[in-house]
């Protein structure tokens, strides 16, 4: 799911850009006159597609939010926030950092995201049920499957995501639910997740 939401959002670029080089140039003049991202020299003649397979996940977010300032896009900055949790939880998947280890932790200072509250509250999560988003996981989760209804655009991948999602929620989950029966914490989060999944990915449970 991560690598859809980075393929549509290079996408979602190309498409507000339309090869106009002149922010990427702004951009690169802003951040190193050298024009170098990494240990890379960025050529002048590169196409807007180009550039943006040269970018990690992380600088394709913040070449993103420097784009929608540019051009005042306002109803993209809701998505900033989310995308750079998604970042994090991308980067630890990919060094095999144990992601779901503490999901006991919760933040007291976490203040919820508007557009998420709006979202937990179209999939009918109750107040009790929010709290568990204020753990870094489960948030990072929670906004990955926000951004890639929101980003992705095809039916093929979102049917297949769907099918992959429900048969975890649903079969295997269940399959194995006397492992956990007794585990307060994870019946909660599996009833917070099953609740996004049956509103925003599934039509049959």
């Amino acid at each position: 799911m991560i690598s859809d939401v980075e393929h549509y959002l290079k996408f979602r670029l190309v498409k507000i850009l339309n090869e106009n080089r002149n922010v990427i140039e702004k951009y690169l003049d802003k951040n190193n006159r050298n024009k170098y991202v990494g240990n890379k020299k960025i050529n002048d003649k590169l196409s807007v597609n180009d550039f943006l397979n040269f970018l990690s996940f992380g600088k394709i977010v913040e070449f993103y939010e420097f784009t929608i300032k540019q051009y005042k896009i306002r109803e993209d900055k809701k998505y900033i926030s989310l995308l750079k949790e998604i970042v994090v939880l991308r980067n630890n998947v990919y060094h095999n950092r144990k992601i779901l280890i503490n999901l006991n932790e919760y933040s007291d200072n976490y203040i919820i995201n508007p557009t998420i509250l709006d979202y937990l509250k179209k999939c009918k999560i109750d107040k009790n049920m929010k709290n568990i988003i204020s753990n870094s996981s489960i948030r990072q989760f929670t906004y990955l499957l926000y951004i890639f209804n929101s980003f992705v655009t095809s039916k093929e991948i979102k049917n297949h995501v769907n099918e992959l999602l429900n048969d975890f929620m649903f079969d295997r989950v269940n399959r194995n639910k006397n492992y956990y029966k007794n585990n307060k914490l994870l019946k909660m989060i599996y009833k917070f997740f099953k609740k996004i999944i049956i509103k925003e990915f599934s039509n049959s449970h």
